[in-house]
Formats: structure tokens, C-alpha cells, sequence
């Protein structure tokens, strides 16, 4: 716990880290849910087939039924894995420009072409953005 009760803010690079971490999980259990559902679909095709060897016409049309909302569940996993990944590799681009900046004003500091009250500026935006 630091001065006044705030805590140290983690350096945006960690962050960045832990959230795509965090991520990565959760796009495995969305991969691990895909595979139990496309399982689950080949059980209930198993189960239409045997279903219309004994001519149980009303038992394969509630079950087609079904695999087709588990197809529409795929689709809309998959969906959002995808958004998942889009959310990823947009913070790591941020962070990466975000890097690319700092540095650049540590260069335009250091050249020392700038007056004391600019300095200072800068200087204070290298930190806030570091």
C-alpha cells in the first residue's frame, strides 16, 4: 500500500501481459466448449440415424432441431473467439505504439533544441505515459 492509501500502478507492459494471459484462458475454455458441442453433435447424428433405421419420423426432426442450434452455438463461439483475439492483438498494438512514443520524446528531450518550459512538459508527459 503506498502514500494515502493508493497502491503502485503496474508498469502498462505488465498489464498488458496479464490481461492476455487472462485472454489466452478464456479462448481455451471457448476452444474446450467447441469440442464437448461438436461432440455432443456427433452423438445426436449417431442417434438420428438409429432413430430413422426404426422409422421414428417426430424423434429425427427434434433432433435435427438440435443439431442445428449446436451448429449456430459453434458459429457464435467461434465469433467470439475471434472478437477475443481481435480485442488481444489490439491492446498489444496500443502498447507497442504507446512504447514507440515515450521513446520518441526521450529522443526529442535529449537533443536539447528545446527551451526549459518545453522541457519540462515533456518531461512530464514522458513519465505519465511510461
Amino acid at each position: 500500500m503506498g502514500l494515502f492509501g493508493k497502491t503502485q500502478e503496474k508498469p502498462p507492459k505488465e498489464l498488458v501481459n496479464e490481461w492476455s494471459l487472462k485472454i489466452r484462458k478464456e479462448m481455451r475454455v471457448v476452444d474446450r466448449q467447441i469440442r464437448d458441442i461438436q461432440r455432443e453433435e456427433e452423438k445426436v447424428k449417431r442417434s438420428v440415424k438409429d432413430a430413422a433405421k426404426k422409422g421414428q419420423k417426430d424423434v429425427c426432426v427434434v433432433l435435427a432441431k438440435e443439431m442445428i442450434r449446436s451448429r449456430k452455438a459453434v458459429s457464435k463461439l467461434y465469433a467470439s473467439k475471434a472478437h477475443m483475439n481481435s480485442v488481444l492483438m489490439g491492446m498489444k498494438n496500443q502498447l507497442g505504439k504507446m512504447l514507440i512514443s515515450t521513446s520518441a520524446l526521450a529522443v526529442v528531450y535529449n537533443t536539447g533544441f528545446l527551451e526549459e518550459e518545453e522541457r519540462s512538459q515533456l518531461w512530464f508527459l514522458f513519465f505519465a505515459l511510461s
